[in-house]
């Protein structure tokens, strides 16, 4: 049985279906003692991440960008964005390189499929210095 912190005891199956688009933690306790934690998410573990990069064997021939073709650097990018509700599964992600990647996001941002990007923060006004003010306070 597993337990949701303000739900209660629920099914494992429930539990599983729930962690598919959620990220979940996994506490497996005995009675006495705290046995094992697990974090479910939306993160691909390290093995998983190199295993991709390197593409099919035997030949591994790597990834390469699905727009323009360059071979370094890559990330992995959602097709349809998570966020407007693709799913987050190995069938919809594909290798872009930085600039492809950014230029993607943007064409999902003009489409709807994404927030707009925030603006950048302002600097906090430096604060004035006593020789500062009392110069403004002479000042005609």
């Amino acid at each position: 049985m597993c337990k949701i912190p303000g739900v209660g005891p629920v099914a494992p199956e429930i539990a599983k279906e729930i962690g598919q688009d959620a990220f979940l933690n996994g506490v497996f306790y005995d009675g006495k003692d705290l046995r094992h934690f697990k974090r479910w998410g939306r993160s691909t573990p390290v093995e998983i991440s190199v295993a991709l990069e390197l593409g099919m064997a035997p030949d591994f021939p790597g990834v390469k960008c699905v727009d323009c073709g360059k071979r370094f650097k890559t990330q992995f990018d959602h097709f349809e964005p998570v966020a407007a509700g693709g799913p987050d599964a190995h069938f919809n992600l594909g290798p872009r390189c930085w600039p492809c990647h950014q230029a993607k996001t943007a064409r999902d941002r003009r489409a709807g499929k994404l927030t707009p990007k925030a603006p950048p923060k302002q600097k906090p006004q430096a604060k004035r210095t006593r020789r500062a003010q009392k110069l403004k306070a002479q000042a005609p």
